[in-house]
């Protein structure tokens, strides 16, 4: 997701979710069938409009099986704990296979592990790097790393736009709006970073922070860095609820 203030001339606040991806989580079957089983999704949260958005897509393909679907997740996108047990709950309640979009996929292997012993089959979506341990079914995904790595690029080309010049030769400063250590994090802003320094390597990182996730953290973290970096060109944020953050403090300075 893109997100631009019109009328703030050097703020552009980016998302690298920029893929919405619909989950068909649960056994195949012939579409001819009818017959009745219970899934589960568990998102990170339901803030961000990309999980809200899945989930829709979930449950237009649910409607279309008959099946059940359970979409169970903590509060906020830092609950690494508690989206474990939501996982092992659900798999205790039997059902017929369980879809996860893992806050920590290192933390998320006990989930899994239950999951494999109670002879649920796991799907892991918004992922497609394997975890250390466990047995997935299917990973569903995208590149993280070249997701960002092509917002960077266009990143240069709009930059280039403006300044009048070829997208290599662009020039400006970025502030990076990163979530809670991890592999997303990790992907993405490292993916936007390679991306900067191969396609305009004059646009600079000036700073990043973590946000949590969080559009209300963002807005506060984008607002301090307006203040002590009026001339930020760029927000680059690892989720869609931070760069909405981000285009907010645009807005208000």
């Amino acid at each position: 997701m893109f997100l631009k203030n019109p009328s703030i001339r050097r703020s552009i606040a980016l998302s690298v979710l920029s893929i919405t991806v619909i989950v068909l989580v649960a056994i195949r079957v012939v579409r001819t069938q009818r017959v009745e089983h219970t899934v589960a999704v568990v998102p990170p949260a339901l803030v961000s409009p990309f999980h809200v958005t899945l989930l829709e897509g979930v449950q237009t393909q649910a409607d279309e099986y008959d099946w059940n679907v359970i979409t169970q997740s903590p509060e906020r996108e830092t609950d690494i704990e508690g989206q474990v047990a939501i996982v092992e709950q659900l798999v205790q309640q039997g059902v017929d296979a369980i879809s996860i979009n893992p806050i920590n996929a290192n933390a998320m292997i006990a989930g899994v592990t239950t999951a494999n012993q109670m002879g649920v089959p796991v799907f892991m979506h918004n992922l497609i790097t394997p975890i250390a341990e466990g047995q997935i079914v299917e990973y569903i995904g995208y590149d993280q790393w070249n997701g960002a790595a092509n917002l960077a690029a266009y990143v240069c080309e709009v930059l280039g736009q403006k300044q009048g010049v070829a997208a290599s030769d662009a020039k400006g400063k970025v502030f990076i709006l990163t979530g809670i250590p991890g592999f997303h994090t990790n992907r993405r802003t490292g993916g936007f970073k390679y991306g900067l320094a191969q396609n305009c390597p004059e646009v600079k990182v000036v700073g990043e922070q973590t946000a949590e996730w969080e559009r209300e953290k963002a807005l506060q973290v984008a607002t301090t860095a307006l203040q002590q970096h009026p001339d930020i060109d760029v927000f680059f944020g690892n989720s869609d609820e931070m760069a909405i953050g981000a285009a907010l403090a645009s807005q208000q300075n």
